[in-house]
């Protein structure tokens, strides 16, 4: 009788452990969908790019032993208003209509502006975004330089043959440094089967 009873405690505790363990899965999944549904939320948008890792799963990149250091230059002022086709628009209203976080300003290898907006100072930690680009064609050519990498004249399946059979097979890796590889991508946020939308969705559940 006890033996029986000790069996069913058993079952009982493993199938609460079983549960507990899928439900917290299951919950991290649905955290992250609801913070990709609203990422771009016009009163959530500066918060959640400062804290994207605590949503997202995360790999830290060790900054060089050595960084540069852009020296500062003779300070500037900010212009008050400045043309884009034609048009002229005032600086601050389109730094606050574009929710700009961070402003800097290089000349000649030297700061000459620098300010910061909506609570952000030169230490704060911010996703970087399309940025990356210029990074990752940066390490191209020291890839190139190194001879790691033949030409960018090369397809981007010399080097990734899972990718063959895709939209980039035959591609160059120059086309793809150049974001003219012809792949099509819908990168419209505020529609929900866009391309963008699609690939958050499985960024934050899972899958391919």
């Amino acid at each position: 009788m006890v033996r029986k009873c000790m069996r069913k405690l058993a079952k009982f505790v493993g199938v609460w452990i079983l549960f507990l363990v899928v439900g917290r899965v299951a919950w991290r999944r649905l955290h992250r969908l609801y913070h990709v549904i609203h990422l771009f939320d016009p009163e959530r948008i500066v918060g959640n790019f400062l804290g994207m890792d605590k949503i997202f799963p995360t790999k830290t990149v060790h900054k060089s032993a050595q960084p540069y250091h852009f020296k500062q230059g003779a300070v500037m002022a900010l212009p008050e208003s400045f043309v884009v086709d034609g048009v002229r628009m005032n600086s601050a209203e389109f730094l606050t209509h574009t929710v700009t976080t961070g402003l800097l300003v290089l000349k000649n290898d030297q700061i000459v502006f620098e300010q910061y907006y909506q609570g952000h100072s030169e230490t704060t930690r911010h996703i970087s975004w399309s940025v990356a680009k210029s990074f990752v064609s940066a390490l191209f050519g020291i890839a190139l330089e190194r001879g790691l990498i033949r030409s960018i004249e090369e397809t981007v399946t010399d080097y990734l043959p899972a990718m063959r059979g895709t939209g980039y097979d035959g591609v160059r890796i120059k086309d793809v440094l150049q974001m003219s590889s012809g792949v099509r991508f819908d990168e419209d946020y505020g529609a929900f089967g866009s391309d963008i939308n699609r690939f958050g969705r499985v960024l934050a559940l899972g899958g391919s």
